[in-house]
């Protein structure tokens, strides 16, 4: 038989993603995902999470409109001087 371990969780929240290399935020987002500290993007992905592709496209300004997403945590991938780099946030 198995046994199961039950414990109290601490209210979600979401950590602004970093990496050394640059950031994404606000997180959780609204419309609006601010990529910074990253050189000029040019193609970004974003995938939910069961991996499905449910947008792709240009960024400009290091700027995404999300406001089309619908409420739900989500996988940004996006391509920075031919190295991938992943974000996860929440879009509220």
């Amino acid at each position: 038989w198995t046994s199961y371990v039950m414990r109290e969780l601490a209210p979600l929240r979401v950590r602004p993603t970093s990496h050394s290399s640059g950031e994404a935020f606000p997180n959780p987002v609204h419309d609006r995902l601010h990529l910074a500290g990253l050189p000029e993007v040019i193609s970004a992905r974003i995938l939910n999470v069961s991996g499905a592709e449910v947008w792709r496209g240009a960024v400009q300004s290091n700027l995404l409109d999300l406001s089309s997403l619908s409420p739900g945590v989500y996988y940004l991938s996006i391509d920075v001087g031919g190295a991938r780099r992943f974000f996860v946030f929440v879009k509220d």
